[in-house]
């Protein structure tokens, strides 16, 4: 597709009307609006426009759809666009929610990328999560740790390192759901230093862990049922 416009003996940015003598100094020229349109296909960019589109389907209801063009026109592109970019960054727990959640509580656009605002939303989906989903991302993190250290995922609890597991359990990537229903998610636990066991205190909340198994006594079966399966005990 060309960007001239041609007018008399000059030519034209189709993206911002600014105009030229020379072809060849138009085909280098690069404005604002004709930068946006070149990085639509860039994943940030399209996590960004997904957010946007999102942003309005919650706000206005009215289910028109916005138009990558129109996207690229808003005032908001660029916040938007840096939102896309922490997502790629921080690769949160259900990403999906965290936007509903961003958007549904209000808080203000420039304070999307904050790591509070993350933090809040984790402590809040770990806490209250459906058991199913709290167990599959956790034996998806256990499949991607062996992978990468040529072990078995069911070995997990008793070899990675502690550390990196504090960091698994701090980030969401390991569950309670899992972390209390197998003896080896237990004793990791009991092998964490009070200093490790301060970072996830929030996460493993024992009281309010056990109120929630108590509720919900069939989930705490299952999860203990498809752990013995996998080996995980």
């Amino acid at each position: 597709m060309t960007n001239n416009l041609k007018t008399g003996s000059k030519f034209t940015c189709k993206y911002c009307g600014r105009q030229f003598t020379r072809e060849k100094t138009l085909a280098v020229h690069l404005c604002e609006p004709k930068r946006r349109m070149q990085q639509q296909h860039e994943k940030w960019v399209q996590v960004g426009y997904a957010t946007y589109q999102r942003f309005y389907s919650l706000t206005q209801g009215n289910g028109d759809e916005k138009t990558y063009e129109h996207f690229a026109k808003s005032a908001y592109y660029n916040a938007f666009v840096k939102f896309g970019k922490h997502l790629l960054d921080i690769n949160p727990v259900r990403p999906d929610l965290f936007i509903d959640y961003v958007i549904k509580k209000q808080i203000k656009l420039d304070w999307w990328c904050k790591d509070k605002v993350y933090q809040d939303f984790l402590a809040h989906q770990i806490l209250f999560e459906d058991a199913q989903a709290g167990m599959e991302r956790t034996i998806k993190t256990m499949r991607d740790w062996a992978e990468q250290e040529g072990a078995e995922f069911n070995h997990f609890f008793e070899y990675v390192n502690l550390n990196r597991a504090v960091h698994m359990i701090q980030t969401g990537k390991i569950s309670p759901w899992v972390l209390f229903s197998c003896k080896t998610g237990k004793k990791l636990l009991n092998e964490l230093n009070d200093e490790q066991i301060k970072i996830i205190s929030d996460t493993i909340n024992p009281a309010h862990w056990k109120a929630r198994f108590k509720k919900q006594p069939d989930d705490y079966a299952f999860v203990k049922e498809v752990l013995v399966q996998a080996g995980i005990e």
